[in-house]
């Protein structure tokens, strides 16, 4: 895959004392450089494309000069590493909140065939379009980790990307609870907790503008 080193080795029979490999398609790449380690070797941070990789096995003569020198080359495909991409919606609200997430992955660099998300509160899933509800109020890091149909994997994680508020308790008292016409008026006091933006009374009484 993109970027991950890709180990080579060439069998040789007989005996060789000089081993050298090198890239055709671009010797001085710094994006597919060779480690020469013999017979084996190693291709570093490859990009993308069809790569052509040449090795040269020769002996040791007399006069410390390499003689019968044999070469063989080979073409290696590297495959593009998945691009992932998601958003959610809603980002924020009261718990408990349920959030419809979208895979927005681009489909045409690398095709997936595999999506696991890690929703920040323990829950996961390994559906292309999830949902999800927080129940817990606080800040909630988003992971999608993809995998081509190719064996690629990738992942993009969005920092306290989910808020969750914490939902007020709603709570009040009267005073008096009991009454009489000559007494109509009864006093509510508001004893709700958490945060309170707004408040609408229903006093079941047609009579009463609440």
């Amino acid at each position: 895959c993109e970027g991950q080193p890709f180990n080579l080795s060439c069998k040789i029979s007989g005996t060789a004392t000089g081993v050298v490999w090198s890239r055709l398609d671009n010797p001085s790449d710094p994006g597919g450089t060779i480690v020469n380690k013999n017979n084996l070797s190693t291709l570093f941070n490859p990009e993308a494309g069809l790569k052509k990789v040449w090795v040269k096995v020769s002996t040791l003569g007399n006069g410390n000069s390499y003689c019968n020198p044999s070469s063989d080359s080979m073409e290696i495909y590297i495959t593009p590493q998945p691009a992932p991409e998601f958003d959610g919606t809603p980002l924020k609200g009261c718990s408990p909140l349920l959030v419809t997430f979208k895979d927005k992955s681009d489909q045409s660099i690398a095709p997936i065939s595999k999506w696991d998300w890690d929703f920040g509160d323990g829950g996961t899933s390994t559906q292309q379009n999830p949902v999800h509800v927080y129940t817990t109020p606080g800040l909630y890091t988003v992971k999608l980790t993809v995998t081509s149909v190719r064996g690629c994997v990738k992942a993009i994680t969005k920092t306290d990307y989910i808020e969750v508020f914490p939902s007020p308790n709603a709570d009040f008292y009267a005073k008096p609870t009991y009454t009489s016409i000559s007494l109509p008026t009864i006093h509510f006091k508001d004893k709700s907790t958490g945060s309170v933006s707004s408040y609408y009374w229903k006093f079941n009484d047609p009579n009463s503008p609440g």
